[in-house]
């Protein structure tokens, strides 16, 4: 569909705020919650494991979990099986672009091959 990051991100970008009806605060806890989920048992583990101590059950769980959803979604759709291991990136790179979805809309700024979207005037909630 896109030929490479930068081309998915702006394709992207033009359709992200709009899957939540251009509802900032709900897309924004959206996108902060799935950063959270990706990345908060990552940190705690790396964490407890370079101050010397096991790493806590509750993350490493959380990450075995995550991992194994991402490998299931990567054989059900074909994609390289490796890709769970990137489970964290991959949903940052997601929530950075549903991140410059909101601010392009908001600045009124969101265009797709070179022209300005209309769009939906956004709301708080």
């Amino acid at each position: 569909m896109y030929r490479g990051l930068r081309e998915a991100v702006n394709g992207f970008s033009k359709n992200l705020f709009a899957l939540f009806n251009y509802r900032v605060l709900v897309a924004l806890f959206v996108w902060v919650w799935l950063l959270t989920i990706a990345w908060h048992p990552v940190i705690s583990a790396a964490s407890a494991i370079a101050a010397g101590r096991p790493a806590p059950v509750v993350p490493m769980a959380t990450l075995f979990l995550q991992a194994g959803i991402w490998l299931l979604a990567s054989v059900r759709f074909a994609l390289p099986w490796h890709l769970f291991l990137l489970g964290p990136i991959i949903t940052s790179v997601s929530a950075f672009t549903g991140i410059r979805a909101i601010v392009l809309v908001l600045m009124g700024r969101a265009c797709w091959k070179g022209r300005r979207l209309a769009v939906r005037r956004p709301r708080i909630i």
